[in-house]
């Protein structure tokens, strides 16, 4: 599985994890260099087995406030990238003023109640997992 062959919510979750984790991450579209889809790509399956499943299960259970902010313009990838933000306790993501009040603070809670990792760690095998 590729990166590019994820759902959109899903390429965007998995883009802001791996530029925040990545220490020399170039300023700019990050997608652009290539470098998530390698991190990608060298993510052990069953990290990434494991995450999408999570994604999806957090998708699930807030459907509604997702396709409300969809309503609003917000696309389906920026959703996902505002998911890990929010989560990892970035200093971005739902609640930092790019949604309708009411909305934002909806999604920064239920983004809340979701695990993200806190680093992306290299094996001695080579691939990445998430801690």
């Amino acid at each position: 599985m590729k990166l590019a062959d994820l759902p959109e919510f899903q390429r965007g979750y998995f883009a802001a994890l791996f530029f925040c984790n990545d220490e020399d991450a170039p300023s700019g579209d990050y997608l652009q260099t290539g470098r998530a889809d390698t991190a990608f790509d060298a993510l052990d399956e069953n990290c990434k087995a494991i995450e999408i499943l999570a994604l999806e299960a957090w998708q699930h259970q807030h459907r509604k406030l997702l396709i409300a902010a969809e309503d609003n313009l917000h696309s389906r990838f920026s959703l996902g990238s505002d998911l890990y933000y929010t989560a990892a306790g970035h200093g971005c993501g739902y609640w930092d003023g790019d949604y309708e009040d009411t909305l934002g603070e909806c999604l920064t809670e239920a983004a809340n109640t979701y695990r993200a990792p806190e680093c992306v760690e290299q094996g001695d095998d080579g691939k990445l997992y998430l801690l």
